[in-house]
């Protein structure tokens, strides 16, 4: 059984010598989440791939492997959106009036300010 959360968004991090189609080759692009639509998993591999809209609004079968987590929105219903930059991310923080740390508040997590820590980067990161 296969599930997928409502509103999962991915960012592209593209495997060097990685399973074919290559994401930033099939209309996809750094710097952009992307909102998974389905999962699909042949039986004759132990492969999964996820189904998306790419920026030409072509629906493409990527392996799950070219892509990271970027964040669960599910009120969000675009197929796709800019990634903001982490340094405005952290301006915002600096602003707010109870910062966020990545000591003091869960990896991935969205506490009431709207920022969450990203697990790769370390740091917090501004939804919109």
């Amino acid at each position: 059984m296969t599930f997928i959360e409502p509103g999962l968004y991915l960012r592209v991090q593209e495997l060097e010598n990685g399973p074919k189609p290559l994401p930033l080759l099939s209309g996809f692009s750094r710097g952009w989440a992307y909102r998974v639509l389905a999962i699909y998993s042949p039986s004759e591999t132990g492969d999964a791939y996820f189904v998306l809209s790419n920026d030409r609004n072509e629906i493409w079968f990527i392996s799950t492997r070219h892509f990271r987590t970027y964040a669960l929105l599910p009120e969000v219903r675009q197929f796709r959106f800019v990634i903001q930059e982490r340094a405005r991310a952290q301006e915002e923080r600096v602003l707010s009036s109870e910062p966020e740390t990545s000591e003091n508040m869960q990896a991935g997590s969205k506490p009431a300010n709207g920022m969450r820590v990203d697990r790769d980067w370390g740091n917090a990161q501004q939804m919109f």
